[in-house]
């Protein structure tokens, strides 16, 4: 039995034990992990447990070199952690702990970030004995009204441009944030840029979306923010912003982890608990965003 890193040559016979794995789901479409357009060379898709030819357990691993603060880091968002429990059982002693010695795998690298954003009950007790912070614990939810543009002293008066199409936005936005753009222009996420013509000023963001249960018979959707490159920005204008949602895409709720925006943005929201953990000795929590992780690969928060 031997711990391996996971690359082109292997990523088919995982994809395969991944497809029989009941946990998942059968119809889970596992494409995505083994293709993203930031994929480095350098890095593994994950690592797998092989016994002889045999796939016995696999982390997944969404490696991408970032730049935060002005800092070169390595990020790495944990997806798909699964060991074969009737493997486990049959090597006895030597079972115990396979799952933490894949992780351990991920945390050898030096500056590296590691995180898992849904994580179940078992694992995230497995990694907090590891070493792993939370990042939060509330997600806030904020219903937004169809055609509403806001109000005196939240932006209203101020002409704003809202774009939702990539090719409009890129133009505008700096150097790192076009690399941000361009990475993960071919995703099912939804890029948008709210920008004052007047001051130049903007806020770019990418975020997921998910149908609402209450609003499925016309199609309503939550919009979960990822990244946003001007909180403040975002927060002043964002009952104009919010108005145009609903033609766009049919957007009801604006969903987004409290450490992302330190603002009120509105009196009309609830709270929800969520846990999203991370190791890293580099960065502090509102440092770390969503982005290049399974959420954005699959479209979901």
């Amino acid at each position: 039995m031997i711990i391996c890193e996971v690359h082109e040559d292997l990523a088919p016979r995982v994809h395969g034990f991944l497809c029989q794995r009941e946990e998942f789901g059968r119809g889970t479409h596992w494409d995505p992990l083994f293709n993203y357009p930031w994929k480095s060379a350098d890095y593994p898709y994950g690592y797998a447990i092989m016994d002889g030819d045999q796939v016995h357990g696999f982390l997944g691993t969404v490696y991408a070199r970032r730049v935060i603060d002005g800092k070169s880091i390595l990020s790495c968002n944990m997806t798909t952690w699964v060991v074969d429990e009737s493997y486990r059982a049959s090597l006895g002693k030597a079972g115990k702990g396979l799952g933490r010695r894949l992780v351990e795998q991920a945390l050898a690298h030096k500056d590296v970030v590691v995180t898992n954003f849904t994580p179940s009950v078992p694992s995230a007790k497995s990694c907090e004995s590891m070493g792993f912070a939370r990042l939060d614990s509330e997600q806030v939810e904020v219903p937004v009204f169809p055609g509403f543009r806001g109000w005196q002293g939240f932006g209203a008066s101020e002409k704003l441009v809202f774009s939702f199409k990539k090719s409009e936005i890129s133009p505008r936005l700096s150097q790192k944030e076009r690399k941000i753009c361009d990475d993960h222009s071919h995703l099912p996420c939804k890029h948008f840029l709210i920008y004052s013509p007047k001051t130049a000023e903007y806020c770019y963001g990418i975020a997921t979306s998910s149908p609402m249960r209450k609003l499925a018979m016309i199609g309503g959707k939550v919009l979960n923010l990822c990244y946003l490159s001007d909180s403040a920005f975002f927060v002043r204008h964002f009952w104009s912003f919010a108005g145009s949602l609903w033609k766009e895409d049919r957007i009801a709720v604006v969903r987004y982890d409290k450490r992302m925006i330190s603002q009120t943005v509105s009196k009309m929201s609830r709270s929800a608990v969520v846990t999203r953990l991370f190791h890293t000795a580099d960065l502090a929590g509102p440092q770390v965003d969503l982005l290049y992780s399974e959420l954005v690969l699959y479209n979901k928060y």
